[in-house]
């Protein structure tokens, strides 16, 4: 039941809410296909261990967020910068969670998406 950061986004940009994005917390996600791909290969393949699934290089959650504006032709009129370590009632959470990748492409032979790459599939 909860709302993705990317429909967060489409929902308030499209709306014109005010939204806040913090240019200071970093993520590498991937998209909900993407994963379940990459989940089943990596059984097939008999990976085991400890893997970081992410995309590869990842960004901001405020470039991200101006990413996916773009690529859906959204207006950011809306949208505020921001900095996570003062926002209020934020979760406490690192403020880079991207991840280390380089085990799950040697286990797949090959690159993980780009954050880019994952926004595309929107």
């Amino acid at each position: 039941g909860r709302t993705s950061l990317s429909d967060f986004v489409v929902s308030n940009l499209s709306q014109g809410k005010p939204t806040q994005l913090f240019r200071d917390i970093f993520f590498s996600p991937l998209h909900f296909r993407t994963l379940a791909d990459l989940t089943l290969r990596l059984w097939c393949r008999g990976a085991r261990g400890v893997l970081n699934l992410g995309s590869r290089d990842g960004m901001s959650k405020r470039d991200f967020a101006l990413a996916v504006a773009r690529h859906l032709a959204l207006p950011t009129a809306s949208a505020r910068d921001a900095d996570g370590a003062t926002a209020q009632g934020r979760a406490p959470r690192p403020r880079d969670m991207r991840m280390d990748v380089r085990l799950v492409e040697a286990a797949l032979g090959g690159p993980m998406p780009t954050l880019l790459e994952e926004i595309a599939r929107l």
